[in-house]
């Protein structure tokens, strides 16, 4: 009876070592096999950029970067497209490749986006006819930030609803 309680406890010590031992193996396998890329986006100041918009094009993957412009992402092996973009700069795009189980570094300057816009000239204005304003202010009373128009009856035409802006 002795012996079949000692075979049993070596027998249930054997398969709980060889149980530890594959979970162990399976978890540093996984834990190898991860992919990525990661890096700074920065404007061309070398100042970090928090906010900016990170996205890996197939597959279809977003993040932000956080206070010190620091992004990471994971991902499956590959060449891959990824873009940046942040609000009052230039978007950019680099091609990365990405090894099994390496995580790969791409770091980002934008420069700022500058828009110029055209010359706006203003040659004049064509008043509404039978429309008039309130000056703002008028016998001790304000009527600045108030609605000031006023319709003017001398030069209506009562037969017509044209030019009527309160159609």
């Amino acid at each position: 009876m002795k012996e079949k309680i000692t075979i049993t406890t070596q027998l249930f010590k054997s398969i709980l070592w060889i149980s530890f031992t594959l979970i162990l193996t399976a978890n540093y396998a996984a834990a190898q096999s991860h992919s990525g890329i990661k890096g700074r986006i920065t404007n061309d100041k070398g100042n970090p950029l928090p906010g900016a918009i990170i996205i890996l094009k197939n597959p279809f993957q977003s993040v932000i970067t956080d206070t010190s412009g620091r992004y990471a992402i994971e991902t499956k092996p590959g060449h891959l497209i990824i873009s940046v973009s942040a609000e009052g700069y230039t978007n950019s795009q680099k091609y990365v490749t990405v090894k099994q189980g390496e995580t790969a570094t791409a770091n980002f300057t934008l420069p700022g986006a500058t828009n110029e816009l055209n010359e706006v000239v203003i040659k004049g204005y064509k008043a509404i006819k039978g429309m008039g304003y309130l000056n703002d202010v008028h016998d001790g009373v304000i009527y600045s930030g108030k609605k000031t128009e006023v319709i003017v009856l001398d030069s209506l035409n009562g037969n017509t609803a044209q030019n009527n802006p309160r159609q």
